[in-house]
């Protein structure tokens, strides 16, 4: 058995048939299916036992995980697995049908099919696919499909985690069995939002490689209601402090336009007696409206500053959906850049919220 494909399965009733059948879709047959009931409340237990019902032959396995939280339930399905490659995905995903046989491929590739490759040794420990939005039909949808999960689209090889680069979900996240279980899996205490990026560090941090793969597809199905939307983005923001503090306890970030400054280590803020890790985004579209209206406060003229850079972020929103073949008016084009105030006001939120929690300095 090469592959394990691990799910963990909570309330997941309206996408989880759609799921099994992308999974048993596959070309590559040599896998299972883990999933693991993480206390559903709902239909999902009685929608998987009718998939399997109506599906006779199939190599899949229910476990059940009483622990609340994915990463319990994934680190359950892992230690039950028994393919060398631990396959990582959600139950609101649909996986392409070459999914598997393009990640498998992936492991078993040199490192000069990835490039820009500029050797080093490590060996690869983990493959990152590619995530694009299902059928996106509300104006949420649309957007997150814009500018959420978005796999890298392009073959890369990463050798490093700086909190900009090098992170990846685990709705498309593949890792070897034994780097899995050497770097002790997923973080519990994390939980939920941050436990992707921060695996992906530990397995830079323990000598391997993750390869992205711009063909191995996962199609999510994204939220469409305004309050997940927000709860979602301030979990984002909390994570962003979460893996401050874990990973750079002495790190300084600083996100310009157009310009990025990074100090990994030996930095302490001049008015406290310890160091703290520090990371200030003001390359946020919040953070961008706020200074034009305030340099528009002050020097009045420069409010014609305002439109044009709704405008513009109009038009490259409008490309972005070019680019998925996803068709945009000018009015979503205008909600869209409403929605990503909000995301990004909301992760700032966020951020500051798990600066006080985790006593770091992230907003």
């Amino acid at each position: 058995m090469e592959i394990s494909v691990v799910i963990p399965v909570y309330n997941a009733e309206k996408t989880i048939i759609r799921c099994l059948e992308g999974v048993y879709s596959q070309t590559f047959k040599e896998f299972e299916l883990i999933l693991v009931d993480n206390n559903s409340t709902d239909n999902s237990a009685r929608l998987i036992e009718d998939f399997i019902s109506k599906n006779k032959g199939l190599n899949i396995h229910i476990l059940h995980e009483p622990k609340q939280g994915s990463c319990a339930a994934r680190n359950r399905g892992a230690r039950n697995a028994i393919g060398k490659i631990i396959v990582n995905t959600d139950p609101d995903c649909i996986a392409d049908k070459n999914w598997l046989k393009d990640i498998a491929s992936a492991f078993d590739a040199t490192p000069t099919a990835y490039p820009p490759y500029k050797g080093g040794d490590g060996e690869v420990g983990a493959v990152a696919g590619n995530i694009y939005g299902f059928n996106p039909q509300g104006i949420i949808e649309k957007f997150l499909s814009l500018f959420t999960l978005r796999g890298l689209g392009e073959q890369k090889i990463f050798e490093r985690y700086d909190l900009l680069t090098g992170g990846f979900a685990t709705a498309n996240l593949s890792v070897k069995k034994d780097i899995f279980g050497r770097i002790g899996g997923f973080d519990e205490d994390i939980n939920i939002y941050g436990e992707d990026h921060d695996i992906c560090a530990r397995i830079y941090k323990a000598g391997y490689k993750i390869i992205t793969v711009r063909d191995a597809l996962i199609y999510h199905i994204h939220r469409n209601d305004l309050q997940g939307f927000v709860r979602q983005n301030i979990n984002f923001g909390i994570a962003h402090s979460v893996l401050l503090r874990k990973h750079f306890p002495q790190g300084l970030f600083l996100e310009f336009p157009r310009f990025t400054y990074m100090k990994e280590g030996g930095f302490t803020l001049p008015t406290t007696s310890f160091g703290i890790p520090v990371w200030l985004n003001l390359n946020s579209f919040d953070k961008k409206l706020f200074f034009l209206c305030l340099i528009g406060y002050i020097f009045p003229p420069a409010m014609i500053l305002l439109p044009l850079y709704l405008t513009y972020q109009i038009y490259d929103i409008k490309k972005r959906g070019e680019r998925l073949d996803m068709r945009i008016s000018i009015f979503e084009g205008l909600e869209m850049a409403g929605l990503l105030f909000v995301k990004s006001l909301f992760i700032t939120f966020g951020s500051i919220y798990g600066s006080f929690k985790y006593r770091v300095l992230c907003i």
